[in-house]
């Protein structure tokens, strides 16, 4: 028979053994969420020596472009290269347009895209 003595130290030893457990147990979890962070830290860490190796190996990298002397003098003599002769192509072909169109009846008597249409001849220059 039990008595009530050994049923109160047992009591007292399941409990004590249960928050023995529950300390574990957060020390765990709290290492756990410590190893998580230090490999989140660690990846940030590589990923910094990342970006800055790909910034110097950038900024080194120009610099690999071969070396080649330039005659100054052939350079400095050397005739003025022509500017590309300038196309108006859009430009010709609503002149052309512009100048095909007649006015109708409305256009005429009210004016209209007519007075625009004379305002916007005399702001194109005619070459």
């Amino acid at each position: 028979m039990v008595t009530s003595r050994q049923f109160a130290r047992g009591v007292v030893r399941t409990m004590r053994a249960m928050e023995r457990a529950a300390k574990q147990a957060e020390r765990q979890r709290i290492a756990h969420l410590i190893a998580v962070e230090r490999q989140a830290i660690r990846n940030a860490a590589e990923v910094a020596a990342a970006d800055y190796e790909a910034t110097i190996e950038a900024l080194t990298g120009a610099h690999r472009v071969p070396f080649v002397r330039l005659g100054w003098y052939e350079l400095a003599t050397a005739p003025d290269v022509l500017a590309p002769k300038r196309r108006s192509n859009a430009e010709d072909a609503a002149r052309v347009a512009q100048d095909a169109y007649s006015p109708g009846w409305n256009a005429e008597r009210v004016g209209g895209p007519h007075a625009r249409n004379c305002l916007s001849r005399s702001a194109v220059p005619l070459s």
